[in-house]
């Protein structure tokens, strides 16, 4: 703007020029009233009943059933089985039916803790020399210890030299080292012959089964691992049952020093890890929200509750979390009358999933003949990480579910990112025959599935960094599948925050009430979405302006009057005439001060309840304070703006030339147009020469 060029000096010469002078300028307000149409906002009333904190805390609670046992929450064992009757409290609690669907199957449970002692003499009965390892724990399923421990020479199995991942496999395993027997002993290797592709791993499967060892100790051995406690892949243990090798691991920490020790003493060690397996019930956990109109048909939103030897507070509590806060979101929605789902919405907690999707494929053995009703899976694995993703579905129909959930992430200001499929439990769902051949590979089992219908529309909702190898991929790790997927790395590590958790579930939510769709009557439903003032100070004397958001969320146009108060007085009152349904307007107010005292006050918006309305919750709204001054009194020279003195003088000359020059200051803007400019110079001459008492 061309006078904003003056100089400073000239304008405080014309500010105290314009004060000697006695002139009249009129006060214009500024008004803009604004309409627009937001479709479908009962969807909106929907989404916002979604509580991050709240899944959050569920997630807590499952962490804290599977600190409370030494085998976790893993399939079948007694943190998995508090689990599940946990999670079929809630979903009662909610209202919803629900119930656990028992099946029998293998079972792994740890009786003790599992320890690791590093040992220099040799000898059992002194104990002086003997060292534990912190970090050591069971890797999922691990063989059995006998009963007290396995005590054996420890032997350590080199990896050559890799400067990264990428030289993993490139130089030959040192043979001399090799040669050494593991037969009965127990061994130390690093945790990369496994981790990572390479041609070593055949060689270390030919040592074990030429000289099987008593036990198995990975641990990372290059320092550019350090970063990261080592992988507990999931029924890792089980590849070592036919050799009957109990496993576990250590940090990378622990596995240089016991290295280092071993160098230079030989030392043995002692092992033990109490695990018992078994045969026993392992539930799944349904709850039910029965459709309006096609209630046979149904749409199945699930996640796996069960881990691998950690707390599992992204995989999978995070998804567990998510599918409960989702009943409660859902029947809440219903309870309100603001969603009837045209499906049937089934809740499904699966067990087993870290067994190799064992929980879903004995779901679906159970279901086999209802599969052609599905009408859709929805799969939460792994979510509350930085950024979401969709796996790809083909369309069926009229039904395209990536594509849907893709749109219901943008709709929510979010980016979903596409990728292939991955398995987790909707891949039963996707594909039963690969289900079906995997479980008899690695069970030697069949569930009889492999005849199963498929359900194209099967998806899985995950997040990432997810996985250690993020960090060379993504530039950030991520913590699944190690004891740093905890509650405790959401400070430390970013890990599984709120607010990431609340945006995945809000996506879930808007895909679900797409896929099965809303058929409840109109409702009569008007609230008040926004109040906002233009500013939170005003001189007395002067008007602000206030703007009131208005939606109507029912079924019917409708009129009504609106009133606004500041604290108990009635400021002003507007009606609204025959608003459509399902649309949003902003009406402006203006307040004029005059005969007001100076001092805070509130300011709220009320709209009438209008025949038939019952949701009233949101009918009225409070917009913040409003403090009303002296006018023309800005703050003061020492303690700048909004340091009021209850004075006009050259204190506030100052500072209104610094608004007018440098930066704007809405408590300097008299006719509420977000300029100051030379309207507003009259007007605080006006303020300086005839000051408000």
């Amino acid at each position: 703007m061309e006078i904003k060029a003056a100089s400073g000096t000239m304008l405080t010469l014309l500010l105290t020029g314009m004060i000697m002078l006695a002139y009249n300028y009129p006060l214009v307000y500024a008004q803009y009233p604004f309409t627009y149409v937001q479709n479908s906002l009962w969807e909106k009333d929907v989404i916002a009943l979604v509580n991050g904190s709240r899944a959050y805390n569920y997630d807590l609670e499952m962490e804290q059933i599977a600190l409370r046992h030494y085998a976790f929450r893993s399939g079948g064992s007694a943190g998995a089985n508090e689990t599940a009757n946990w999670i079929k409290e809630q979903f009662e609690g909610f209202g919803l039916e629900a119930w656990l669907e028992p099946f029998e199957f293998t079972t792994w449970n740890l009786s003790g803790k599992p320890s690791l002692a590093i040992d220099d003499d040799g000898s059992l009965s002194t104990t002086y020399d003997r060292v534990s390892m912190q970090t050591f724990g069971s890797t999922h399923l691990s063989w059995p210890t006998p009963e007290g421990g396995v005590f054996a020479d420890l032997v350590v199995l080199p990896l050559p030299e890799a400067a990264n991942r990428s030289e993993i496999g490139l130089r030959p395993l040192d043979e001399t080292a090799w040669r050494v027997n593991t037969t009965e002993k127990i061994v130390l290797i690093g945790k990369e012959v496994r981790s990572f592709p390479s041609r070593w791993l055949g060689a270390f499967n030919d040592k074990l089964s030429a000289q099987p060892p008593a036990a198995l100790i990975f641990t990372w051995w290059y320092d550019w691992m350090a970063f990261t406690p080592p992988i507990l892949y999931s029924f890792e243990g089980k590849l070592y049952w036919d050799k009957q090798i109990p496993v576990g691991c250590v940090d990378y920490e622990e596995g240089l020093w016991i290295r280092n020790r071993e160098n230079s003493i030989n030392v043995s060690a002692h092992v033990s890890i109490e695990s018992v397996i078994s045969t026993g019930t392992h539930y799944n956990v349904v709850g039910k929200i029965t459709g309006d109109v096609n209630p046979e048909k149904c749409v199945i939103i699930s996640s796996h509750y069960d881990t691998v030897t950690c707390n599992g507070f992204c995989d999978n509590g995070a998804g567990a979390a998510g599918v409960i806060e989702l009943a409660k979101v859902l029947a809440d929605a219903i309870r309100n009358g603001f969603y009837k789902p045209r499906y049937t919405l089934l809740f499904v907690s699966f067990t087993s999933e870290e067994f190799y999707l064992v929980g879903s494929i004995n779901y679906v053995k159970s279901h086999k003949s209802e599969m052609p009703n599905i009408v859709a899976v929805i799969n939460l694995d792994c979510i509350g990480s930085d950024e979401i993703y969709v796996t790809e579905t083909n369309p069926v129909g009229e039904l395209d579910l990536d594509q849907l959930i893709l749109d219901a992430a943008q709709d929510l200001g979010m980016t979903a990112t596409l990728e292939p499929p991955t398995p987790s439990d909707h891949e039963t769902f996707l594909d039963p025959l690969f289900a079906n051949s995997f479980y008899q590979f690695l069970w030697g089992l069949d569930a009889g599935i492999s005849d199963a219908t498929p359900v194209e529309s099967s998806a899985m909702l995950e997040s990432s960094p997810l996985f250690f190898s993020d960090k060379w991929d993504m530039g950030t790790p991520g913590w699944i599948h190690t004891r740093y997927d905890n509650s405790t790395s959401t400070q430390t590590l970013n890990w599984v925050e709120t607010e990431d958790l609340e945006n995945h579930i809000k996506v879930a939510t808007l895909a679900i009430i797409r896929v099965s769709p809303n058929v409840a009557p109109p409702r009569h439903d008007i609230a008040i979405a926004d109040v906002t003032p233009s500013k939170t100070v005003v001189g007395r004397t002067y008007s602000i302006l206030i703007n009131v958001t208005i939606d109507n969320q029912g079924g019917y146009t409708e009129t009504f009057n609106v009133a606004l108060y500041a604290n108990t007085t009635m400021i002003g009152t507007q009606t609204i005439n025959n608003m459509p349904n399902e649309t949003s307007t902003i009406l402006s107010f203006a307040w004029d001060t005059t005969d007001f005292a100076k001092g805070n006050y509130t300011v709220s918006a009320v709209v009438d309840q209008v025949p038939d309305e019952t949701h009233t919750d949101d009918n009225s709204r409070t917009g913040g304070w409003i403090h009303i001054t002296k006018a023309g009194d800005f703050g003061t020279m020492a303690g700048g703006y909004y340091d009021f003195d209850d004075l006009c003088d050259y204190q506030d000359l100052f500072l209104f030339r610094k608004s007018y020059v440098e930066e704007y200051k809405d408590l300097c803007d008299f006719d509420n147009d977000r300029d100051v400019d030379y309207r507003d110079l009259f007007q605080f001459r006006q303020c300086y020469i005839n000051p408000d008492p």
